[in-house]
């Protein structure tokens, strides 16, 4: 009598077993988009000459009015431009040798390069225009002169100038004032901490640089 206990094979084994049956495969992986530029060195090293052009049109937008502080009117190649003016500001923080050592780089500038006649003015006043190029020394003064057919120059702490100037005026130093009225017909060169117009007619250039500036309105 046979043995039922005998394990009968399978009739339909998963390798005979109809694809109806199977389950399905897993879906394939969704492609990502590829970053501008990721493989393409072309186009890479186009997207870095964009980048570089767009910061540049940036910063230039970003400058300020060439009236803001630290800014130049205009500007100069010349001793008279930045590095006066750097030397101006030196000499706040330095003791007297440091004014001694701005004064007498101004000095050769004016007398030596420019042929400037040099003279230091102790009083609070200057009536007389002078006869030929002048530079003046001096601390706080009023210079008030009707008329100046002459190139001048103003250097010190602090200047207040009224009159008509029929020739370039210069000025280093602290602050220099322009008194209502005062005319400067062929230029007027400023480096300077402070700037102050208050009213003042100025038909030719200006040129310098300037920490800080009021006009009046």
């Amino acid at each position: 009598m046979p043995d039922d206990s005998t394990p009968k094979p399978e009739e339909n084994p998963p390798a005979n077993r109809p694809s109806e049956d199977l389950p399905p495969p897993p879906p394939k992986p969704m492609p990502l988009p590829k970053p501008d530029g990721f493989g393409d060195i072309n186009r890479a090293s186009q997207l870095t000459k964009e980048q570089i052009k767009a910061e540049k049109k940036r910063k230039k937008k970003e400058r300020r009015h060439p009236k803001d502080g630290y800014q130049p009117l205009k500007e100069k190649k010349s001793c008279s431009g930045a590095g006066c003016l750097f030397l101006f500001v030196l000499l706040i923080f330095l003791p007297v040798g440091g004014a001694a050592l701005w004064v007498n780089h101004l000095k050769t500038e004016f007398t030596d390069n420019q042929g400037y006649s040099w003279i230091t003015i102790r009083e609070k006043n200057l009536v007389t225009a002078p006869e030929e190029k002048t530079a003046y020394l001096g601390a706080q003064v009023l210079y008030e002169a009707p008329e100046t057919h002459a190139e001048v120059a103003f250097i010190g702490g602090s200047w207040w100038l009224s009159g008509t100037f029929h020739e370039k005026v210069s000025f280093r130093g602290g602050q220099l004032t322009l008194e209502p009225g005062s005319r400067f017909l062929k230029g007027l060169d400023v480096e300077a901490a402070k700037f102050i117009d208050n009213g003042a007619e100025i038909t030719g250039e200006l040129t310098g640089r300037i920490m800080q500036q009021e006009v009046a309105k």
